[in-house]
């Protein structure tokens, strides 16, 4: 599941450029999933989905600027 590599991701500091690029990638992919279905599937959890997946990027954004994560 992408958050959850996102959240493998996060936790080592080590992570190079490429791991993160990657999960971004993929983080971005399930959003895109989240939210088409969002429209079919108003559900709590379906926000919640998109909410946690678009934390973990803003994250994964700020470790690729060098600004934290």
């Amino acid at each position: 599941m992408p958050r959850d590599n996102a959240r493998k991701i996060l936790a080592a500091p080590k992570a190079s450029h490429e791991d993160i690029l990657r999960a971004i990638y993929w983080l971005s992919m399930d959003l895109t999933y989240l939210i088409n279905s969002a429209s079919t599937n108003p559900a709590q959890e379906t926000s919640q989905d998109i909410k946690e997946s678009q934390e973990l990027l803003e994250r994964l954004r700020a470790r690729v600027a060098g600004t934290g994560g």
